[in-house]
């Protein structure tokens, strides 16, 4: 199962089969009536619960312009853009079973949009994407998640251009070096993907209310922020491949943490100095403009050095 994010809402002409799975067919031969789901078309499935118990079937195609559907004197549909659990399937003709024990994997996950569908997806006449959107209340939207994923790449990007000689040279000031500023990072970055994944509860409070507060903190550059001890690094030489490997170990365990759990719980493994307990999203927030701060630093240390 793999994650995927719907940038735009998808408007959609639908037919509703009279049954399931016996109308499915004829409701295609139908939506295949109204419109040409031959050219420029992408066809889906959209199935939900209906008043009744009963499954609803619809079979779905693009609209090419807004207020189509009520022009041909169809049903609309709108797939809503966020992120969603899929699964694959190839051949799917030949493999119709597995199109239901995807969607009875994917809901399985608990983070499921309580109001949302299945979506079947016709990436061509073989393949079909099973998609469920998750809730968007407790998921990372896509743009936060890639903003997280770009700062800790682009950190390690820095440590991986450096020789050893450049990572241990000691400044004028006696300041880090920047393989001190590397091994800092993982500390911090180490102990915050034991929270993530560590004990969690229900939040009492706004699950974002000490985001912004976090971000203007460590963008400020002209402000001195102690760190606490058991995170400092120790004064040595650093190798550079070492440094590199606990960074991608490290980084990978917090973004999949990251996209995979629910960000509006409080994490309770220890209290943070001056911010106390932290939710998951304010977690990935501190992770996040933390190492922006640090990239910061390193850039400009290596100016400096050069």
């Amino acid at each position: 199962m793999e994650k995927y994010f719907l940038k735009d809402d998808i408007k959609l002409i639908c037919v509703a089969a009279k049954s399931f799975p016996g109308g499915v067919m004829e409701a295609f031969e139908i939506l295949g009536e109204k419109v040409n789901t031959k050219k420029g078309r992408r066809l889906f499935g959209i199935s939900l619960p209906g008043r009744d118990g009963k499954l609803i079937y619809k079979a779905a195609a693009n609209q090419n312009y807004d207020g189509e559907a009520d022009k041909l004197g169809c049903e609309s549909f709108i797939i809503k853009k966020g992120t969603y659990n899929v699964i694959v399937i190839s051949d799917f003709m030949n493999n119709i079973q597995d199109i239901g024990k995807a969607f009875d994997e994917i809901l399985k996950d608990p983070l499921i949009d309580p109001n949302g569908c299945c979506v079947e997806m016709y990436l061509n006449e073989k393949d079909v994407r099973c998609m469920v959107r998750l809730n968007p209340e407790k998921v990372l939207d896509n743009e936060k998640a890639d903003e997280l994923e770009n700062t800790l790449n682009k950190f390690t990007g820095i440590i991986s251009s450096l020789n050893d000689d450049l990572l241990n040279k000691e400044s004028r000031d006696g300041s880090w070096t920047l393989g001190q500023i590397g091994k800092h990072v993982i500390k911090v970055n180490s102990v915050f993907l034991k929270q993530l994944n560590g004990k969690v509860e229900d939040t009492k409070r706004k699950y974002d209310e000490k985001a912004e507060d976090i971000k203007a903190r460590f963008l400020n550059f002209e402000i001195n922020i102690k760190s606490p001890e058991r995170v400092l690094p120790e004064t040595t030489n650093y190798n550079k491949d070492e440094l590199l490997k606990s960074l991608k170990e490290i980084n990978s365990g917090i973004i999949e943490a990251a996209k995979t759990l629910d960000v509006t719980k409080t994490c309770k493994m220890f209290e943070v100095p001056v911010l106390g307990y932290l939710t998951r999203y304010e977690i990935i927030y501190f992770v996040t403009y933390h190492t922006k701060r640090h990239i910061h630093f390193l850039e400009k240390r290596i100016q400096s050095l050069n």
